[in-house]
């Protein structure tokens, strides 16, 4: 982990702990980027952040997170990405990735809209896309889950989608044979079920504030 990224994660947990209720004034950023930190019986968590919006995610039983590089960009691909280790038995690549999308660059009123939109382009790239229902996450909201599977192009794929006021946050299981996928489905959702959006404001690289 880089210097910065280690006194960013040092930060929050000072912020985290120093920080009573209250509201306080936010920043923007155009940065992303992840921090690890610690979570609740030795759970490793991971910091991630989109601009000014920042939430949690953690490992899970036999996977281990790496954290993407920052970007100076609005939007990044990937802000962490989660691999499985040597217990983890699988016929090829398959990874759990997450990023954050900002409501107002995709013109959407809401999540309902934006899956709409999604499942028609997917549709016309000749998926087949499966709504797996909802699920409870760790901060008594639900994520929307996803299927999209492409078998001429060996892309199996689940997005689950959390939406927050102005972002929509996406966790993504992604392989290339339909085996690894049903082998990793209940790990990608033991990891979104982490999701919990964290109360405080990225200002830049090495500044937090409290909402």
């Amino acid at each position: 982990m880089s210097t910065l990224n280690t006194f960013l994660a040092f930060l929050f947990i000072t912020v985290l702990i120093s920080c009573n209720s209250g509201n306080g004034p936010s920043g923007t950023s155009g940065t992303s980027g992840s921090s690890g930190t610690s979570g609740t019986k030795g759970t490793i968590c991971q910091f991630l952040y989109q601009g000014d919006f920042a939430y949690e995610l953690c490992e899970c039983k036999d996977w281990y997170a790496v954290p993407d590089s920052l970007e100076l960009t609005p939007v990044s691909n990937k802000l962490v990405g989660y691999f499985p280790n040597q217990n983890f038995t699988h016929k090829s690549s398959v990874e759990i990735y997450s990023n954050v999308l900002p409501k107002g660059l995709y013109d959407v009123n809401g999540l309902a809209e934006y899956i709409i939109n999604q499942t028609k382009l997917s549709e016309s790239y000749g998926e087949t896309v499966s709504n797996n229902g909802k699920i409870k996450i760790t901060d008594s909201s639900e994520a929307t889950v996803l299927s999209f599977f492409n078998d001429s192009k060996n892309q199996f794929f689940a997005t689950a989608y959390i939406e927050e006021p102005k972002h929509i946050v996406q966790v993504i299981l992604a392989t290339k044979y339909f085996d690894d996928f049903k082998t990793c489905y209940s790990s990608f959702l033991n990891i979104v079920k982490t999701y919990r959006k964290l109360d405080v404001t990225v200002i830049d690289n090495t500044r937090l504030e409290r909402n």
